[in-house]
């Protein structure tokens, strides 16, 4: 009898999986799965001149909203209004407005909102 086993965690995947196969061709195969909480992290860099990176993580698929605020509470930017799967995942703000042209330095709040969660962070530009 003849038995091999291999382990395998992928890049962006969560969670790791264990295979055991057998010569006869029983076959045995094992995920362990980490659990996501829906989250949005502080972007980085904080401030920012160019480009700021933002986490974000969803535990369950759903319709998710990002939307960027200036001080008054105007809309400055749609980053994404788009139904995901539950992962890890990274957007890139340009510090551009929904009308192309860079906004001016100043603090801006970021809104992550899905059906059951909503969170909001600070971001500063500054040139």
């Amino acid at each position: 009898m003849t038995l091999s086993i291999s382990v395998s965690s992928r890049i962006g995947e969560v969670g790791s999986n264990l295979a055991v196969k057998e010569n006869n061709g029983f076959f045995l195969e094992l995920s362990f799965q980490e659990p996501i909480i829906t989250s949005l992290a502080k972007n980085y860099p904080n401030p920012f001149q160019t480009l700021t990176n933002i986490n974000y993580a969803l535990s369950d698929t759903s319709f998710v909203n990002l939307v960027i605020y200036d001080s008054d509470g105007y809309i400055i930017k749609n980053l994404l209004e788009d139904f995901q799967m539950p992962d890890y995942y990274t957007i890139t703000w340009d510090g551009s407005g929904n009308d192309g042209g860079m906004v001016p330095n100043g603090s801006y709040s970021l809104k992550m909102s899905t059906p059951m969660f909503s969170e909001t962070i600070i971001m500063t530009v500054l040139r």
